[in-house]
């Protein structure tokens, strides 16, 4: 015989609607996180491998933050 319990089902499914909820903005955050990680190791890179680099060039770079809804 089957025998099918739902306890606990509305809960997790609450859990479930948060966490759908935060993701776009989990996903934004850590790819924002990335590329400044990303940025940082480029101009350290950048510094080893111009001869004299000037504010301007290790300046060039820009970041651009993800946003949750694009």
């Amino acid at each position: 015989m089957f025998s099918i319990n739902a306890k606990g089902f509305k809960a997790s499914a609450d859990r479930l609607r948060r966490i759908e909820r935060q993701m776009p903005f989990a996903t934004a955050l850590a790819l924002t996180r990335t590329a400044q990680l990303a940025k940082e190791a480029i101009e350290q890179d950048m510094r080893s491998v111009f001869d004299r680099p000037t504010r301007w060039t290790l300046n060039s770079l820009r970041l651009i933050p993800a946003r949750k809804d694009r």
